[in-house]
């Protein structure tokens, strides 16, 4: 795990927190990873996530319930927007107008650069969404037949994963499904759906896109997007190396 010499780890470690809670990795009122896993993930002393907890916990982003573990505050989302908002206002800007003030640099320098960064990240954002768009590919059915659904699933996972960590209460582990066949344990009807595929999917009324980052080995997901009032659902997992697979901060599965 790579760190910024220039800052201590157990404030990069609580800015991570948060990040995972813009990106909707951590939701309102769900349970975050405990100091030990997470502490396992960071590849840092228990001691430093505590006084990372501590910080986010004197900030009202995460609140303990004794004896269980740690949440997400209800309206941590919009804490951290509005620290960071300030952070940037009082810290950052104040160098970047001095830099200015020492280069001579006008406000009107500053405006085209903005409005040309802003130009770019849409651009960078349009091929991402296009990227993102290959990932949600319909699995090919049996009988040997390329048939396919308008049922989604996550797919195309090529790094070596080998740890998931799922955050999502409202998921039992008899809910979650794990298959880590190859494709040569298929049987014949079926290769075409295994071979060089793995699968990450909620399934209820139909299928549902699972909210996903990923960390180096450790793949992060939580929720189920736009499932609405569809509840009971099963996740389905097949990625041939995992090795352990937790939920909730509970170890449920070993391979």
């Amino acid at each position: 795990m790579n760190y910024n010499t220039n800052q201590s780890i157990f404030i990069q470690i609580a800015e991570r927190i948060c990040d995972r809670v813009l990106s909707g990795n951590y939701k309102a009122d769900s349970r975050i990873p405990s100091v030990r896993e997470l502490a396992v993930e960071m590849e840092v002393n228990p001691n430093t996530v505590m006084r990372s907890f501590e910080r986010l916990q004197a900030n009202d982003i995460i609140y303990n319930k004794r004896g269980i573990g740690y949440f997400v505050a209800s309206d941590a989302e919009q804490k951290i927007r509005e620290m960071r908002h300030n952070q940037f206002v009082e810290e950052v800007l104040p160098a970047v107008f001095k830099e200015m003030h020492l280069l001579d640099v006008g406000i009107d320098e500053l405006t085209k650069a903005y409005t040309l960064y802003i130009s770019i990240m849409k651009k960078s954002n349009r091929v991402f969404i296009a990227l993102i768009a290959t990932l949600y590919i319909v699995p090919a059915l049996t009988f040997g037949a390329a048939q396919f659904t308008s049922e989604k699933c996550l797919t195309g996972f090529t790094q070596k994963f080998q740890i998931i960590q799922i955050d999502n209460p409202e998921l039992k582990a008899e809910n979650i499904k794990v298959d880590t066949r190859t494709a040569s344990e298929f049987p014949r009807g079926q290769i075409l759906e295994a071979k060089d595929r793995s699968l990450l999917y909620y399934e209820g009324m139909k299928r549902y896109l699972p909210e996903v980052s990923r960390h180096d080995s450790l793949l992060l997901v939580s929720g189920a997007r736009d499932a609405g009032q569809d509840k009971n659902l099963t996740l389905h997992i097949r990625i041939n190396n995992i090795q352990k697979i937790r939920l909730n901060g509970e170890e449920i599965w070993t391979k």
